[in-house]
């Protein structure tokens, strides 16, 4: 009957190890505890010590078994060692006690854990009445194995002091969702199964308690936004993000950079702690995403560090990307109040997906269209004028809001800068106007800055440079993002009639870095570059005498004229025409058109309709033209761009359109270099009448008196024969 009364508190002592989770290694409730029956307590030692296995286990495990205290306890299928979980043991209990409770001969039962702790934010907590003083802490480390075994009072070097313990997780991975209720744990404590209940005892005791973990998975998608409306999002690849997690308790506050509250995150977790996994590849790949897997709970955010080298004319925005990981696993994206309160803005999903675009700006340059074959389309890459017209010219200039938002509101800071660079044009001064999108828009000159540059001897080619406040922005986008800069440009008489044709550039500069504050990071500049391009021909006139290999006649003379019944100021029937045209008015464009060898041109004029007035003949032998002579200059071009994106050492952006091929012109005599059109007009000689009073006079004036006498003599001769 002893032996059995003896294995009975054995086998109390033995619950005392029982540690999953929720279930203490002792029995908790007092009243449910018999009182064991008197014994003597044999203990060899004075010391001894708590071997915490710590474990995370989310699974099932149908062949769980009671813990014994021993060290070959199995813990259950699936689950895994759970590194960096603090330990501390509190004594409840002294030696004496203890013995007394064991050998029967007091009064005292095992008191109820929860009269010991109370919970405070989802932590456990001594209360402080119950006079029971922290003895023994430990750490798992990556076997999941913690040992209190150190008396951090000072009381024992080699061991814990025999007694009861109340066991506390008092700091868990963030991967834990709710840290193991406290158990009490004996020791020393009959082992359990000894063939002496109650003299074999247990002064190492192992116990196994577990913890349910969770990891989240978050997959960041970088796009950019193209196109002439921000319609089309395209994913950018090659885009390289940090990760960073809030590593103190409570509600997270903004990241900064170099802030201690948010630490790095390079590798994943896993049971073995925080930062324990695969090293994390956080560049976006060519479908733009980035996924990273295994996320313990807590406080992350992204932040854009490189954009790359195909993104460049993006703004790099480093503005954080803040979302949380909750305890059961789901994931949810958070923003923060201009008073820095932290603002949950999205529903909690399994698997976050965080979208993260980017715009840029951008710049488009047109020229006003001439070309018929394209009357459709008003502005184009590409058109051709006359020496002397004034040419209009658009520009398309595309800001990002978040690229004004970065400014203060009362910054006098130029956001963007324009720069006009024409080659053989010459920007008329007072036609510059920045105006919003649309028609009727009127311009907005506050905050608008423009002045003229570049003189003649600057490729021949004088522009204008525009910078432009963030008020002055706000202005001309309005509720969208573009505003239009138009202005005329003379086209001078140095241009070429080349394929090289006169282009005109325009570069749009622009901060391209936002930091993690939301403002423009100082000095961070980017320019995109962008082409329109003006062609302009010649006629050239071969002028010959009497037909198509007849001689080259030298010093002939030409006015060329052109129909404008608007600005015409020469009535057609005064420069020789007889049909229709003889009522129509007409411009001169050129005069004194002069053969040399035999050719004349005329250069610097656009497609269309001219017409020759020959004004002086080669000599007295030649008839000057009887009317005007049509010439039809008809050379086409269909200029075509492409975006390339080159760059320089500092990354700027330093062409972003060229042409596609090399342009060569139709119906022109050299379609491969200039654009002109030959005519051949030919001149003929007169009749050579001879002159009065000379010899021919005379000549011809006795002759007639022969005539006559003759005349006499065949009619006297007549009347003779009429007589016989």
């Amino acid at each position: 009957m002893k032996k059995a009364k003896r294995f009975l508190t054995g086998l109390l002592s033995a619950a005392l190890a029982l540690s999953l989770c929720a279930m203490p290694a002792m029995a908790e409730e007092s009243g449910t505890q018999t009182t064991p029956q008197p014994s003597t307590a044999v203990w060899t030692r004075d010391t001894g010590s708590i071997i915490v296995h710590k474990y995370e286990f989310n699974g099932l495990d149908s062949e769980q078994k009671s813990a014994t205290g021993e060290s070959n306890d199995e813990v259950p299928k699936g689950a895994n060692a759970l590194k960096d979980a603090t330990f501390t043991a509190y004594q409840v209990w002294d030696k004496d006690t203890l013995s007394k409770y064991y050998n029967g001969s007091s009064d005292n039962v095992l008191p109820n854990v929860d009269s010991l702790i109370i919970k405070e934010n989802g932590n456990y907590v001594v209360k402080s009445e119950t006079n029971t003083p922290k003895v023994a802490e430990g750490t798992t480390g990556a076997d999941g194995i913690a040992t209190l075994n150190e008396d951090i009072r000072g009381e024992s070097s080699t061991g814990l002091p025999l007694g009861l313990y109340l066991v506390v997780e008092t700091q868990s991975p963030a991967s834990v969702t709710t840290r193991c209720k406290p158990f009490l744990v004996s020791v020393p404590m009959t082992r359990i199964g000894a063939t002496k209940p109650g003299e074999e005892w247990l002064y190492d005791v192992h116990v196994y308690p577990k913890n349910k973990t969770t990891y989240g998975d978050v997959t960041l998608e970088k796009y950019g936004r193209v196109g002439e409306d921000n319609d089309t999002k395209v994913p950018l690849d090659g885009v390289t993000f940090e990760l960073y997690k809030y590593n103190k308790t409570g509600d997270a506050t903004a990241y900064t950079v170099g802030s201690p509250n948010w630490t790095k995150v390079e590798r994943s977790a896993t049971s073995s702690g925080e930062g324990q996994g695969a090293d994390l590849n956080l560049t976006t790949a060519n479908d733009g995403k980035i996924t990273v897997k295994d996320l313990t709970q807590g406080y992350y955010c992204f932040v854009e560090t490189d954009l790359g080298t195909n993104n460049q004319k993006y703004i790099l925005n480093q503005t954080p990307h803040y979302f949380k990981v909750n305890a059961d696993s789901t994931s949810e994206t958070f923003t923060f109040t201009s008073t820095g309160t932290l603002l949950i803005d999205s529903d909690k999903t399994a698997n976050l997906t965080i979208e993260v675009v980017d715009t840029q700006p951008d710049v488009d340059k047109k020229v006003k269209n001439r070309n018929p074959k394209t009357a459709e389309k008003d502005w184009v890459d590409a058109s051709d004028y006359s020496v002397g017209d004034e040419v209009p010219y658009t520009i398309t200039v595309k800001v990002p809001h978040e690229l004004l938002e970065a400014y203060a509101d009362d910054s006098t800071e130029a956001v963007l800068t324009v720069k006009d660079t024409p080659k053989n044009l010459w920007v008329v001064e007072n036609t510059i106007e920045a105006k919003p999108s649309g028609e009727n828009a009127t311009a907005v000159t506050d905050g608008v800055n423009i002045t003229v540059d570049g003189t003649e001897s600057d490729d021949h080619g004088k522009g204008f440079t525009a910078t432009f406040t963030k008020s002055a922005l706000k202005a001309l986008v309005g509720d969208g993002d573009t505003f239009v800069i138009t202005y005329k440009a003379v086209l001078k008489d140095t241009a070429v009639m080349t394929v090289a044709g006169n282009p005109n550039t325009v570069s749009l500069e622009y901060s391209n870095k936002i930091g993690t504050d939301g403002k423009i990071v100082p000095g961070s500049k980017k320019e995109i570059h962008n082409n329109a391009v003006v062609y302009t021909f010649k006629i050239t006139i071969e002028k010959r005498g009497e037909n198509a290999n007849g001689a080259l006649l030298n010093g002939v003379k030409f006015d060329l004229y052109k129909l404008d019944n608007t600005n015409g100021t020469v009535k057609g029937s005064d420069i020789g025409f007889t049909d229709e045209n003889k009522d129509n008015k007409f411009v001169k464009v050129k005069e004194n058109l002069k053969t040399v060898n035999g050719y004349v041109s005329a250069s610097g004029l656009a497609n269309g309709d001219y017409y020759l007035v020959e004004t002086k003949t080669a000599d007295k032998t030649y008839n000057l033209l009887s009317g005007p002579v049509k010439v039809t200059l008809n050379v086409e071009y269909a200029t075509t761009w492409t975006k390339t994106e080159i760059y320089d050492n500092d990354g700027n952006l330093i062409h972003s359109d060229t042409r596609e091929t090399e342009e060569t012109f139709k119906n022109a005599v050299n379609e491969n270099s200039e654009g002109y059109t030959k005519i051949v007009v030919i001149n003929r000689k007169g009749f050579n009448l001879p002159t009065t009073g000379g010899f021919g006079t005379l000549l011809f004036s006795g002759i007639g008196v022969l005539l006559v006498v003759a005349g006499v003599g065949v009619l006297l001769s007549l009347k003779k024969k009429n007589r016989a």
